[in-house]
């Protein structure tokens, strides 16, 4: 237990005390941060892909209930999936794939 009692007796250094209480004095922290190894100043950046703007563009797009409804309804009851919509969803297939018949 002494191991445990001792986590509290550990101190940050100052440059890093006074870090953490602007961060809870104003709830963010700032961007442009000093480097203390070559005491040049840097800014934390943040890239999303084009896959990651994707994901976000189709979170946001409204759900058709009604149309999901519609499919749901087709699945349960068998009529989904006809020879027409699988032979369409493989020539969809191909073409994405690039796959010539």
């Amino acid at each position: 237990m002494t191991e445990i009692t001792n986590i509290h007796s550990h101190r940050l250094p100052s440059q890093s005390t006074t870090r953490l209480e602007s961060i809870r004095s104003n709830g963010h922290a700032d961007p442009a941060t000093q480097d203390t190894r070559t005491g040049t100043s840097r800014t934390d950046q943040v890239e999303l892909s084009d896959h990651s703007r994707y994901l976000n563009q189709l979170r946001t797009q409204d759900i058709r209930q009604d149309a999901v409804q519609g499919v749901r309804a087709q699945i349960d009851t068998g009529a989904y999936l006809t020879d027409a919509r699988i032979d369409g969803s493989l020539d969809e297939l191909a073409l994405d794939l690039g796959i010539t018949g």
